[in-house]
């Protein structure tokens, strides 16, 4: 795997200097110019972020550790909101006529197959429900 390091250009020193960075395919700068609202939210959501051992790590018997629900509360603060992403195909089978046996006109069939899309956090393969965080307002891209 090629890493890349568009994060250097694309990221603030300041949230920068704060987290060890990896990325390929240049996704930070992809990102920053391809959702640039989304990009920012997860900066300030980054940028604020401390954490404390004691409070967010040790705490047990928890469905959702300190850490994630704080995370989580920044997100959806900002519009984001946990989503389904399904993809329906509609296949159509266009029958021709064949004149020798009577037919005049075309003859449609169509079919509708429905496929649950992998999303964040998500491994093909791994089952249960998918989700994928959407920014409120906005579609949730594949």
């Amino acid at each position: 795997m090629d890493l890349s390091s568009s994060y250097d250009h694309a990221v603030p020193a300041e949230v920068l200097a704060r987290y060890d960075w990896c990325e390929t395919r240049n996704a930070a700068s992809i990102l920053r110019h391809t959702n640039p609202a989304e990009f920012a939210d997860m900066l300030a959501v980054i940028g604020d972020f401390r954490l404390e051992v004691a409070r967010d790590i040790a705490p047990p018997g928890r469905n959702e550790s300190l850490t994630a629900a704080y995370l989580n509360r920044a997100f959806r603060i900002r519009g984001w909101r946990e989503a389904d992403y399904n993809v329906q195909v509609t296949a159509v089978l266009r029958l021709l006529p064949f004149a020798p046996t009577g037919d005049t006109e075309a003859m449609t069939r169509t079919s509708v197959l429905s496929q649950p899309q992998l999303s964040g956090g998500q491994r093909e393969g791994s089952g249960g429900p998918r989700r994928r965080v959407a920014r409120q307002g906005r579609q949730p891209r594949p």
